[in-house]
C-alpha cells in the first residue's frame, strides 16, 4: 500500500497526515536504493509531535541483525514487518496465541507493561521474562530482541523426557537439545538423541539454579548459541 496523502520524513518513520481520526502510519528501512518502498499499518496517530520530534526508538532484530527507528507507540510487531523481518503470528496480533513471542535481550524498560491479555497468554504458553508478545509489546525507546527458530518435532516418547522438567526450564533445555540435533543433522528428535540430551541439559541447569546471576547468563549463552547461523559444516558461531 503507497500513500498518496502528504508525508513527513523523521529519521527513517514516515506519518502519512489524513483527515478525520483514522490516519496511516507508515515505517519503513531507509534505503538509498528503494527510498521509496513502504510498510503501512493502519493505526491512530493520537499525539502528533510524539512522533515527529525527538530522538525515535531504534529495535533491533536478532539474529537477523536489522534494525531501525520507529515511532514511540509502535509495537514490535509491527516494527518487525516494516523491517522486513519475518515474525510469526497466527492469531493475527490479538495476544490469544504466544507465536510471536520475542526474547528482550535489552531494552526491556523500554516497552510498555504488560497488560492483562499478554500475561495470561504468556501463563498459558508457560513463558517468563525475558518473554514478551511482540504483538502486544509497545516501543517506547531503543530496545534489542532476539526471535527464535521454529521448534523441532519431537516424538511422543522425547517428549516425555522434556515433560518432566520443571515448566520453567523446559523451554531453554528444548532449544539445548534442537541446537545438537541442528548440528548432526538430525530433523526430528527421537528418544535415543532426547534422552542423554535433556539428561545433559538438566545437570547444566542444576548447577546454576540456585544463583538467579548465573542462570540468566546460561540462558542467554542458550540463546546466542541457538540462534546463531550454522556454517558449511553445520556448527554455530563460537
Amino acid at each position: 500500500m503507497r500513500p498518496d496523502k502528504t508525508r513527513r520524513k523523521f529519521r527513517g518513520v514516515i506519518i502519512s497526515h489524513g483527515q478525520g481520526a483514522e490516519q496511516t502510519l507508515c515505517t519503513f528501512a531507509y534505503s538509498e536504493q528503494t527510498p521509496a518502498d513502504l510498510i503501512c499499518h493502519r493505526g491512530i496517530l493520537e499525539n502528533d509531535a510524539a512522533y515527529g520530534e525527538g530522538v525515535m526508538p531504534k529495535v533491533t532484530f536478532l539474529p537477523a541483525g536489522r534494525s531501525g527507528e520507529v515511532a514511540a507507540g509502535v509495537t514490535l510487531l509491527d516494527a518487525a514487518k516494516a523491517l522486513g523481518v519475518e515474525l510469526r503470528h497466527d492469531c493475527g496480533g490479538f495476544a490469544t496465541c504466544s507465536t510471536c513471542r520475542v526474547w528482550v535481550q535489552e531494552g526491556m524498560s523500554h516497552l510498555s507493561a504488560i497488560d492483562l491479555d499478554e500475561e495470561n497468554m504468556l501463563e498459558e504458553a508457560e513463558l517468563q521474562a525475558p518473554y514478551r508478545l511482540s504483538c502486544q509489546s509497545k516501543v517506547e525507546g531503543d530496545v534489542v530482541v532476539r526471535i527464535e527458530e521454529p521448534e523441532m518435532n519431537w516424538t511422543r516418547g522425547a517428549l516425555r523426557d522434556l515433560e518432566a522438567l520443571p515448566a520453567a526450564w523446559r523451554k531453554v533445555v528444548r532449544m539445548m537439545v534442537e541446537k545438537q540435533a541442528r548440528r548432526a543433522g538430525l530433523s526430528v528428535i527421537l528418544p535415543d538423541t532426547s534422552v542423554p540430551a535433556v539428561a545433559a541439559a538438566r545437570l547444566r541447569l542444576e548447577a546454576v539454579a540456585d544463583d538467579p546471576a548465573r542462570f540468566s547468563a546460561l540462558v542467554r549463552q542458550v540463546w546466542e548459541e541457538s540462534s546463531s547461523p550454522l556454517d558449511d559444516n553445520g556448527r554455530g558461531s563460537p
